[in-house]
């Protein structure tokens, strides 16, 4: 279930697109989200001096969790911006907030940003703990190895709740034996896993850096930031690294 709130103050230079939205509305010009590129409106809102890491609401939202939500309840915050480039930030809990909390918290960001509220089975930390339970399995234990199937990656998937797992060879029957080995968990994602290759050193530089740029594009779509990373967030450039924040919610 997903709450998005709005605070009612209206800015005069952008009016942010919900998440079912589509359309920008920056210095009173539309700008359809196909027609340029998140760089190019990136650099547009920060020259109008918007903020578009949402520093500021995160920062309140971080305080008003410590504060009125009691422990095991708050589970992530992630930024959306598959359908608005601005983002809408994303908070989890493992329950449903009162009417009154969710008003409280729509206070704390003002246009542009806005808030949206859903419900999740685990917290980040379960996740993470599960996560390194397979991890333990897979990579120390040598499970599934006798089932012929080779486990590429593991990660952490904060925006659908769940805990992933990369395998080869991908198929139906294989999906079914892990998921069954690990006793079919409702958090487990069985995805099909990758080798990872390193670039040739017969490559030149400007041939090896044209290669990693392609093989590791940047998505504007979804950041992912834990609350209490966002001081090191700042620090490191909020774009640099998308998905550089799986850990250390309130630490």
């Amino acid at each position: 279930m997903k709450n998005v709130l709005r605070s009612k103050k209206v800015h005069t230079l952008l009016i942010a697109g919900t998440l079912l939205g589509s359309t920008v509305l920056t210095g009173g010009h539309a700008l359809a989200n196909e027609e340029k590129s998140f760089e190019e409106l990136l650099v547009e809102w920060e020259a109008a001096g918007l903020d578009t890491n949402h520093t500021e609401a995160i920062e309140k939202i971080k305080a008003y969790v410590e504060q009125n939500i009691e422990p095991g309840v708050f589970a992530s915050l992630h930024i959306d911006r598959e359908q608005d480039p601005f983002g809408v930030v994303v908070l989890s809990f493992t329950k449903e907030l009162s009417e009154a909390q969710k008003e409280e918290i729509a206070k704390l960001a003002e246009e542009p940003s806005e808030i949206s509220i859903r419900v999740v089975e685990y917290t980040e930390q379960e996740l993470n703990a599960k996560q390194a339970e397979i991890d333990k399995a897979v990579f120390e234990e040598g499970a599934l190895k006798d089932l012929g199937i080779t486990v590429y990656h593991t990660g952490t998937d904060i925006i659908n709740n769940k805990v992933e797992l990369g395998i080869d060879p991908f198929n139906e029957a294989n999906v079914k034996a892990v998921k069954d080995y690990f006793g079919n968990p409702d958090y487990l994602n069985v995805v099909e896993g990758h080798q990872a290759h390193t670039l040739e050193s017969s490559v030149n530089a400007g041939e090896a850096t044209e290669d990693a740029e392609q093989a590791v594009p940047i998505s504007a779509e979804v950041d992912v930031m834990p609350i209490s990373a966002v001081d090191e967030a700042e620090k490191q450039g909020f774009f640099a690294k998308i998905w550089a924040w799986f850990s250390g919610i309130f630490k």
